[in-house]
């Protein structure tokens, strides 16, 4: 088996916006601190910019009365090519605004492919990508 040739880094940007009602609300409980809990919540939405389709999200949060606090994603992007892409991602919720830091692997004929970057917004369920795609293959 041959090395992976050096990787091509070029930028990489989209915007997702999840659906306003779950497609599983996933299991949900307050702790004594006051903190909600939100283990398996599951949406669905569109994805559009450098990649554009379907998304499949799953999402675990721990978020206060003012829902500040962080969200855990992960998520199987279906292009509208066909292609199928892995996310991960690291939110925080601070003011009804996101920050945070994603990942995504393409699979099949796209090992190799990874975007990374930063993850940003204003909430209302739309989260914009920005961050650098690597290509490498062996």
């Amino acid at each position: 088996m041959g090395l992976a040739s050096n990787p091509v880094r070029s930028p990489f940007s989209a915007e997702i916006l999840a659906s306003g009602q779950p497609l599983d609300p996933g299991r949900s409980w307050v702790g004594g601190n006051g903190i909600m809990h939100v283990r398996g919540m599951v949406l669905e939405g569109t994805i559009t910019g450098d990649i554009d389709g379907e998304v499949l999200i799953t999402q675990d949060m721990n978020l206060d009365a003012t829902f500040t606090g962080n969200v855990h994603v992960k998520a199987v992007i279906t292009a509208d090519s066909g292609a199928v892409y892995e996310m991960l991602a690291y939110v925080i919720v601070t003011n009804n605004a996101l920050s945070g830091t994603f990942m995504i692997h393409g699979t099949e004929s796209l090992r190799g492919t990874h975007m990374m970057g930063t993850v940003g917004g204003v909430g209302g369920g739309v989260a914009t990508l920005n961050g650098y795609q690597f290509t490498a293959k062996p």
